[in-house]
């Protein structure tokens, strides 16, 4: 082989190296490009997510203090029906009371 066919060899060899590193290096980019694209989308969806959870967050406190104001409202209603009830049975008993005097007088024939 003449020096001339080693450097033509040497040529060539270096031609296709340099085609490949320059595939090579437009793969890179474009991975360089898919990877911030990732790291973008991931850290929007985190954030996304974050918001969404202290959404929830939020909502379930809300639903946790109108439960507990409606459990001291039920608790309240509750308190007062159970003393209108005892009133109640303290009035119905003094009736009955008086009815029983009223029927145990006619019984032994008093007016």
């Amino acid at each position: 082989m003449t020096t001339e066919e080693r450097f033509v060899k040497i040529e060539n060899t270096l031609e296709v190296v340099t085609e490949n590193l320059a595939r090579h290096e437009a793969a890179i980019r474009d991975l360089i490009v898919v990877s911030r694209t990732l790291l973008d989308s991931q850290k929007e969806l985190q954030e996304t997510h974050q918001r969404d959870h202290e959404a929830w967050r939020e909502t379930i406190r809300d639903v946790a203090r109108q439960i507990a104001e409606s459990r001291r409202e039920v608790d309240d209603k509750l308190k007062a029906l159970t003393e209108q009830t005892a009133e109640t049975d303290k009035r119905l008993n003094a009736l009955i009371e008086i009815v029983d005097e009223i029927i145990r007088r006619r019984k032994n024939g008093e007016s």
